[in-house]
């Protein structure tokens, strides 16, 4: 009856108006009322020139035609401004209705309120974004079983996503961490919901790489855990480039020995400890190649250079106890010992046999690619480290 078809037609959620084939509203619900503004009375026996929204107006108007000139169901999105002054986006459909003998009679108009779903739509494609980022990322269910990954986690690891989907996430562990590790990292996650710190993970092929990894437990509403989310980034380049500089910063590039810097570092070091000590004792020992500039003025830097790297191999191979080797200058060498509990005239002389063992090796010939041996004698100065706190220019 009428009055059951009036309370269906009130308690839908969607607004609902029917109208003439001319566009006067002949029927319409509270829903219609409220997002057009307008009371029932003022709605019907007129057109959408009277709703407040003209433009809300104009395309309800629109549509309605497209729906009487197809004959057929129409629909859209727009939006509008409530008159509580909110935004609502709207899915607006248009139903042609027809009378017994099949002619236009008028149309069902049908506004329904999805601003919630688009605001979810949104949402995910956000997430969606997001979860395609640079870092890897992975989730996985209450007991982590892997459920998902994006691309970059594939990138890293190696594995793909069916590789992976359904086993279990210590099948990226590696054997570098303890198992205490993994079990003080689980036990912050089941206290804090949350950990984030630096770990040695293992690729498909075996290999490890370091990575900052996050992990985050997701909660239901009743606070169960259903899901963990992790990101994981890869700091492999990232320490590469860190130990480049340290190399650059604290080595010499073609005897890949510490250089003068370095060198006056550790100098520096041990002139500040020995101060404390009444027995501590040291030696610097300056080692020079005397031929060296003739030798890269007759033969080139090539051939110098490979002069340099034979020397600084001698060097190493017989100055294994010392503290220190470094590369001085261009022609020189230098190298440090200490020793907390020395006897000075002990440490001396020994000091004077290894630079004769020293000057005897570097005076042997020099086997170069493509040129001829060469020989180059040295000079070696040695200074004995026994006044304390002595200054570093004085050494």
């Amino acid at each position: 009856n009428e009055a059951r078809l009036r309370t269906l037609f009130d308690s839908t959620p969607d607004a609902l108006w029917m109208k003439e084939t001319d566009g006067t509203y002949i029927e319409c619900n509270a829903q219609a009322c409220a997002l057009l503004g307008v009371a029932r009375q003022e709605i019907i026996g007129r057109k959408d020139g009277v709703l407040r929204d003209s433009h809300l107006a104009r395309v309800i108007d629109e549509v309605s035609a497209s729906a009487k000139r197809t004959g057929r169901l129409q629909c859209s999105e727009d939006s509008t401004t409530t008159p509580a002054g909110s935004h609502r986006e709207l899915e607006l459909t248009k139903v042609p209705i027809r009378a017994a003998n099949g002619e236009l009679a008028g149309m069902l108009g049908i506004a329904r309120d999805i601003t919630e779903r688009k605001r979810i739509e949104n949402e995910l494609r956000i997430a969606a974004v997001a979860f395609e980022s640079q870092d890897g990322i992975l989730v996985t269910d209450e007991t982590l079983a892997i459920q998902r990954i994006n691309f970059a986690l594939s990138s890293i690891t190696g594995y793909s996503a069916e590789q992976v989907i359904g086993q279990p996430l210590h099948l990226l562990h590696s054997e570098a961490q303890e198992p205490a590790f993994y079990a003080s990292m689980w036990d912050t996650i089941a206290r804090e919901d949350f950990w984030s710190g630096d770990l040695w993970s293992k690729k498909k092929n075996g290999e490890l790489f370091l990575g900052h990894l996050t992990i985050s437990a997701v909660r239901d509403p009743e606070g169960i855990i259903r899901h963990y989310v992790a990101t994981l980034h890869d700091r492999t380049e990232e320490i590469l480039a860190r130990n480049q500089i340290q190399q650059l910063t604290h080595f010499d590039p073609l005897t890949e020995l510490p250089n003068r810097g370095r060198f006056e570092e550790r100098l520096a070091e041990v002139l500040e400890a020995s101060g404390s000590r009444q027995r501590a004792c040291g030696v610097v020992m300056l080692i020079g190649l005397d031929d060296f500039a003739v030798i890269n003025s007759v033969h080139g830097h090539k051939v110098g250079d490979q002069v340099l790297q034979q020397a600084a191999q001698r060097l190493q191979r017989l100055a294994t106890q010392w503290d220190m080797l470094a590369r001085f200058t261009g022609d020189e060498f230098a190298a440090l010992t200490y020793s907390p509990e020395g006897d000075a005239t002990a440490v001396a002389r020994s000091a004077a046999s290894l630079a004769n063992i020293l000057r005897d090796a570097l005076q042997a010939p020099y086997t170069l690619e493509n040129a001829a041996p060469v020989r180059c004698t040295s000079s070696i100065g040695v200074t004995l480290l026994t006044e304390h706190r002595r200054p570093i220019d004085t050494v």
